[in-house]
């Protein structure tokens, strides 16, 4: 009982650590004689993220499927992508503009020595292609940021055409999407 309170009361204090450094930095440019700029109420909607610290969390895998379990939440599917090495220190839950949901754990891995190669590559980076290597073989640039900037254009194209309606009822279908396409770019 007590254990699983506790669990709750440390994702809930990444709230408390955030208004604690508000404060400090406040507090900081009182003392400087900067202009202060007062902490802000923030409310349910404005954090898209929480941690948990050291416990109330875990990964599992099973196969192809995952599920990560979260304190006072319980177990949600997952794409771990990854087996998790070394010990889970911390797990932050981070919701994107689009609505997906992702877990990154922090892990403690031991220093593990690199193997001893004789060979040795210069690798040079460019524009014209993303890298040439000393013995003259190149890879090629896949310019994947264009790829989307050109599709992002597309949706907002789309977007501005369409008419507004009085109210942002009729347009979230179209917004979401240039959502989706501004995210794949920035990642």
């Amino acid at each position: 009982m007590w254990e699983r309170a506790s669990h709750a009361l440390a994702a809930s204090a990444s709230s408390a650590v955030r208004i604690d450094l508000a404060f400090k930095a406040f507090f900081r440019r009182v003392k400087a004689g900067e202009k202060p700029g007062f902490p802000r109420f923030r409310g349910w909607g404005q954090y898209d993220s929480f941690c948990y610290p050291d416990s109330g969390h875990k990964a599992e895998r099973t196969g192809d499927k995952g599920r990560v379990f979260l304190s006072k939440i319980g177990r949600v599917k997952a794409i771990i992508h990854r087996p998790l090495e070394g010990t889970v220190k911390t797990c932050c839950v981070k919701r994107t503009a689009t609505g997906k949901w992702y877990a990154t754990f922090s892990c403690e891995v031991e220093d593990a020595p690199l193997p001893a190669l004789d060979t040795a590559v210069g690798i040079d980076m460019g524009l014209a292609s993303f890298a040439t290597m000393s013995d003259g073989s190149e890879v090629a640039n896949p310019r994947f940021f264009r790829q989307d900037e050109r599709a992002l254009a597309k949706v907002q194209r789309r977007l501005s055409r369409e008419p507004r309606p009085a109210t942002d009822v009729g347009r979230p279908c179209l917004s979401l999407s240039v959502l989706r396409v501004d995210h794949r770019a920035g990642s």
